[in-house]
């Protein structure tokens, strides 16, 4: 990893920690951040992709994955626009939704890791799990703004320390002769 991506994912990481801590110090307007935040992060994400499929992955075999998938989440953050008008409830529906899929889909890459005998996957299914038992206690505060927001900003100090660590870490470098 280059030093100006190192530099990036360490700004990413302090911006995603001090938003993080602004929604857990206002979780009643957090709502409307954790919208501009999904909306925003989806949107720019699916952008990119589709970017990145038609200047390159067009080219790549199975790129034609990235452009199915670059659709789908420009879909899902344009989707986010309207979420606003909805009862708040559904949004929590897809909040929790979204953070069983991811948690399934951590435990089956963890446990597939784990047949290659790849190293991290005790961290990989330990977040999976984490993720899947936070549903538990979650659905017994469906209505609450406040749980929605406290749900995210633990996804966000999550995702900081990450961008953080990897900043951080030494790669290794493999040389082919």
């Amino acid at each position: 990893m280059g030093s100006l991506r190192r530099v990036a994912n360490a700004a990413a990481g302090i911006v995603l920690f001090i938003l993080s801590l602004l929604l857990i110090t206002d979780p009643q307007g957090g709502y409307q951040v954790v919208l501009m935040i999904l909306m925003l992060t989806f949107t720019i994400y699916g952008l990119r992709m589709l970017v990145y499929y038609f200047t390159m992955a067009r080219h790549m075999t199975g790129g034609i994955r990235l452009l199915y998938k670059g659709v789908i989440i420009l879909d899902a953050g344009l989707f986010m626009f309207y979420l606003n008008s909805i009862p708040r409830l559904y949004v929590m529906f897809y909040l929790l939704g979204g953070l069983a899929l991811s948690g399934v889909i951590d435990i089956l890459q963890a446990n597939y890791a784990r047949k290659l005998q790849a190293g991290n996957w005790r961290y990989q299914i330990f977040y999976g799990i984490l993720k899947v038992l936070i549903l538990v206690p979650a659905l017994f505060y469906l209505d609450s703004v406040r749980s929605l927001t406290y749900i995210y900003a633990a996804g966000l100090i999550h995702t900081a320390f990450t961008c953080l660590v990897t900043a951080f870490r030494r790669t290794e470098i493999v040389y082919v002769e």
